[in-house]
């Protein structure tokens, strides 16, 4: 068996990590025009950790790397265990039904799995960041056919679907200080919108594996983020807390004004990623040469004085908007603040900041967790309103 249902008497590692997530209802604030600021407050969201459904590594199926998972219509999971090259599909119990997928270049093979979709169909589309393929399944893993999203733009993303047609992000490149992100639907050449962007990225490399000269732009900085949803668009830009809901057709419909506080970025910080940075480089493969340019740009290295707010967004089956604050390196725990798609604040979601939240339906999220050991989990868990 590939998992295993939890209850009160069973000693397991489940119960103490699910009662440290928290979900905090915000507090009702004014509208004005499309704006609404936001708050948090006393209410809370809790978790159901007697029926947690705890998806784990068998014999035959090892989760290694998972990137990301979605649900159909029946409540089956489907994850992206891509550290394996392959697609999982767990009943809505968490038993293993299927799976499908193994590395390569042909037909329904993959180079990186990155992300996967439900269809309006059920059927299940899968995501080849590095091949920049999008490939359609039945839910027996037959592929019906692939679209190659390579040749509609530069260094294409797809970060969801809009009914028949599916949305992709590209990236404006080497334009200091701000890049740009333009999102795109399929059935048009022309970007629905574009979005300012920074780039964290500091060196670029030939094909020799050599540091090259290139516009590098200060660390921490923050990301343009985009998650799509069965009727809307999701935007932000890091450095602001702000996240602009938007219809499929790019308009404006409602801005959400996050009340977060400004976080430095300090000395200490700085310090520990030069460090980071530096025992990494010397730990890799190198000519001489090559780690000598690599280390002299690392000692170049400038940064942003403030952490930005978000590092990731995601859109819930019911629409409703999931953001999470930036995590530095020293973080242990990290804050989800969660939306309706019309503002109204609904809480935030305090977990550890190992652990990613892959997908939210109306009252369940599927998480990526992890043990003491490391040891990576897929977790199916409910949440409920209480009083705080």
């Amino acid at each position: 068996m590939g998992s295993r249902r939890t209850d009160t008497h069973e000693p397991c590692f489940v119960a103490w990590y699910l009662v440290a997530l928290v979900l905090v209802l915000c507090s009702h604030a004014a509208c004005s025009d499309r704006s609404i600021t936001r708050d948090p407050a006393s209410k809370i969201l809790t978790l159901d950790s007697s029926n947690a459904i705890v998806i784990s590594s068998t014999d035959t199926t090892v989760l290694h790397g998972v990137s990301d998972a979605t649900v159909l219509s029946d409540g089956s999971v489907v994850v992206a265990n891509s550290g394996n090259t392959e697609i999982l599909v767990f009943d809505s119990t968490g038993d293993l039904l299927n799976s499908f997928g193994r590395r390569g270049a042909g037909p329904g093979e993959f180079a990186w799995l990155s992300r996967v979709f439900k269809h309006s169909d059920d059927s299940i589309v899968v995501w080849d960041d590095r091949q920049r393929r999008l490939s359609f399944f039945d839910r027996d893993g037959n592929l019906g056919r692939t679209v190659d999203i390579g040749s509609l733009a530069d260094f294409p993303s797809v970060i969801g679907l809009l009914g028949d047609e599916f949305v992709y992000r590209t990236l404006v490149r080497y334009v200091v200080p701000r890049d740009s992100v333009r999102v795109t639907i399929s059935g048009s050449r022309q970007p629905l919108l574009t979005i300012p962007n920074k780039s964290n990225h500091s060196v670029s490399f030939d094909r020799d594996g050599s540091a090259v000269s290139a516009p590098h732009p200060l660390v921490f900085t923050p990301s343009a983020l985009v998650a799509v949803g069965t009727g809307i668009i999701a935007t932000l830009a890091a450095d602001i807390p702000e996240i602009h809901l938007r219809d499929a057709k790019g308009a404006l419909v409602q801005t959400i004004v996050l009340n977060l506080p400004t976080r430095d970025v300090t000395q200490f910080d700085r310090e520990q990623y030069i460090d980071r940075r530096r025992e990494a480089l010397l730990s890799m493969r190198r000519s001489t040469a090559s780690r000598q340019r690599e280390l002299s740009i690392l000692e170049q290295t400038e940064f942003e004085e403030h952490y930005p707010y978000f590092d990731r967004l995601l859109v819930a089956d019911s629409d409703d908007i999931w953001v999470r604050s930036y995590i530095a390196h020293e973080d242990t725990l990290t804050a989800w603040h969660v939306f309706q798609s019309n503002g109204e604040a609904i809480g935030r979601l305090t977990v550890p900041s190992a652990w990613t939240v892959l997908h939210a339906g109306s009252d369940f999220l599927i998480l990526r967790t992890r043990d003491e050991l490391d040891v990576e989990y897929v977790t199916r868990v409910v949440y409920f309103s209480s009083a705080g």
